[in-house]
């Protein structure tokens, strides 16, 4: 191994150190940090004579591997639901920001229309890896926002594919064009080249075969990896497991994403679909959560990677000199994305909130982009300068994006919240004496037990989906976010008994019962908690008690558990009560000293004390009650 890559891997890795948790910890996320360590490196990359572009090139098999992940979390028939989103949405989004991008550089710049259709096509793609990233960091994969955004992002991913092919024919006409109009300002350089790089080019290997027959090879070829990932992978994965070496599970599962990768591009396809089929193929496979347990860390290292080389790969001296006219493209770029997407998001009928999220986090350029810039220069679709000023545009428009996703929610989101979306003005008060927020599987479970004892209840969604689906079941769910004050007041919560706090986000969970404590003092307010950190976020709000996902029913369990091993029911109770009442005492007492280290520290010292201590005694009341009389 050579001092040179352990010099550049011990950057990075510093890098990286300082920069995420930093820029975690001021809420502006981790590819925010990363691009900003990539930005204050590329000096010190140019120093070391490093190859940024090559390290990139590497490290997008982070998105190959993140797609990967991605496709295992989508049983086939869970795709298949989402077709008309992708078809939809997605195909809607990538047409309409082509042609009107397009349409702006044919009216403006003095370039090849090819060249204009070409950007046009590169710019209307978003980064996946961006988007995907922040949308499971802020736990909204299954929100209408995460849904529909990735439905767009997937067909983003794979219209990368008829891209590519037409990139070449593409560059004929503009070559003819140059033939013509040698004065032209459009991007003709050397026109040679395959524009796939050291990609391989399995109808090449194949050189009896005609043209027409290409796309029934390629077809085949998909077909041949989704039968393979069904019916041959599963069996291997048997045999690997069976070994129970994890290096070689890991390693094999690392074979998967490759090998399909591969197999994609060597047909000339995006690595990142073939990815994406494998792991769709394997999503209801036994194994399917070791896989992901295995890859995940690598995912993320290798993302960070990539989003640390995209800003340092950014022409900082070039960008100066010209950063009247990126910086505009920048604000063109995005403004003109974004209003296509708030438009769709808008006919698709996502809530108001949901429609910020969604389009903010798919306005900027995206990493697809950097490999057709590499793809357009090499057929000589642009000019040097063209690609150095599209990357520019690119890059900073990534950059942005946790800046805006910050802006949009710390000062446009409550102003929208404020405003009303409209729908959420259907609440009435029924007189129900229980208001449940949040109306997902938590909250279903207690709305079915108040039912079962004819209690009524005002249930409160922001998801129309979970609304359109309880509606068909006879149920009463209004829609409407119930952070808002004046939809808690028309719920009735000035004369319902219990507010139950079901929402799935723990800020907003948070927030609400910190509003309904000081407007309805006389609620009883009980809560679902994700964890002990959020338990003590409830108690600081006010609530009157809290059940937390993993404890209560990890309690449950373990008292399944001593059942199963012969230990009476009626002790088993008694040993599980002991061990709740002690744990939630002690997580009362801790909670007033939240952010003192050392009472903390202290407290649990003494706690897991005292808790030893009921266990041994408990021990010895089992061992005297053994004795013979």
């Amino acid at each position: 191994m050579s001092p040179e890559f352990l010099l550049i891997a011990t950057i990075f890795l510093v890098a990286m150190t300082i920069a995420v948790p930093l820029t975690k910890k001021l809420g502006l996320g981790s590819v925010l940090g990363y691009l900003i360590a990539g930005l204050v490196l590329a000096p010190v990359f140019l120093a070391l004579d490093v190859d940024v572009v090559n390290l990139q090139h590497a490290a997008e098999f982070g998105v190959v591997v993140m797609l990967f992940l991605v496709g295992l979390e989508l049983e086939p028939r869970a795709l298949w639901r989402l077709r008309a989103g992708i078809l939809g949405l997605g195909g809607s989004q990538v047409l309409i920001t082509t042609a009107l991008i397009f349409g702006l550089l044919w009216a403006f710049s003095p370039w090849y229309w090819q060249t204009n259709l070409a950007i046009g096509l590169a710019l209307a793609l978003s980064s996946t890896a961006i988007a995907l990233q922040t949308f499971g960091e802020r736990g909204e994969m299954g929100t209408p926002a995460g849904r529909n955004g990735f439905s767009v992002l997937l067909f983003q991913d794979i219209a990368v594919i008829p891209i590519l092919a037409l990139v070449p024919l593409l560059a004929i006409e503009a070559s003819h064009s140059a033939a013509y109009d040698d004065g032209h300002g459009g991007g003709h350089g050397d026109s040679h080249g395959d524009g796939h790089g050291t990609s391989l080019d399995l109808t090449a290997w194949m050189g009896w075969t005609p043209d027409w027959a290409e796309p029934f090879v390629i077809l085949g070829a998909i077909i041949a990896l989704l039968i393979a990932a069904r019916y041959v992978m599963r069996p291997v994965l048997r045999y690997v497991a069976g070994s129970h070496v994890r290096e070689i599970f890991v390693g094999f599962s690392i074979f998967l994403v490759i090998g399909s990768a591969l197999l994609m591009n060597a047909l000339g396809l995006s690595a990142a679909l073939g990815a994406f089929l494998a792991g769709v193929m394997l999503a209801d496979s036994e194994y399917r959560h070791e896989i992901e347990a295995d890859l995940d860390p690598i995912k993320g290292l290798l993302l960070g990677v990539f989003f640390m080389t995209t800003g340092a790969a950014l022409n900082i001296g070039y960008t100066f000199e010209n950063i009247g006219l990126v910086l505009g493209l920048v604000v063109g770029l995005v403004a003109l994305k974004g209003a296509v997407l708030w438009v769709l998001a808008t006919i698709q009928g996502l809530p108001i909130g949901e429609r910020l999220t969604f389009t903010v986090l798919l306005a900027q350029g995206g990493e697809f982009a950097f490999v057709l810039m590499l793809t357009y220069s090499g057929l000589g679709l642009l000019t040097p300068e063209q690609q150095t000023l599209v990357t520019a545009v690119v890059s900073l428009s990534m950059l942005a994006t946790p800046l805006l996703l910050v802006l949009a929610d710390k000062v446009i989101r409550p102003r929208l919240a404020a405003a009303g979306d409209g729908r959420e003005m259907e609440v009435e008060d029924e007189g129900a004496p229980v208001i449940i927020a949040g109306f997902g599987r938590f909250g279903q479970i207690i709305g079915r037990v108040l039912l079962s004892q004819g209690i009524k209840a005002t249930v409160l969604d922001h998801d129309p989906e979970h609304i359109d689906f309880v509606s068909r079941f006879g149920s009463k769910i209004f829609y409407g976010d119930a952070t808002r004050l004046d939809l808690l007041e028309s719920a009735g919560a000035a004369n319902a008994k219990v507010l139950v706090i079901a929402i799935d986000d723990p800020k907003k969970s948070v927030l609400l019962a910190e509003e309904a404590k000081r407007h309805f003092p006389d609620l009883t307010i009980l809560a679902r908690a994700r964890n002990r950190g959020h338990a003590y976020e409830l108690l600081a709000a006010g609530v009157d008690d809290f059940w937390r996902e993993t404890f209560d029913s990890s309690a449950m369990l373990a008292g399944r558990v001593l059942e199963a091993l012969g230990t009476s029911p009626t002790k088993t109770k008694r040993v599980i009560k002991k061990f709740v009442e002690h744990d939630r005492k002690a997580l009362h007492e801790a909670a007033e000293f939240v952010g003192d280290e050392e009472a903390l520290r202290a407290i649990a010292l003494r706690s897991r004390e005292e808790l030893e201590s009921l266990m041994q005694s408990d021990l010895e009341d089992a061992e005297e009650g053994a004795k013979p009389a």
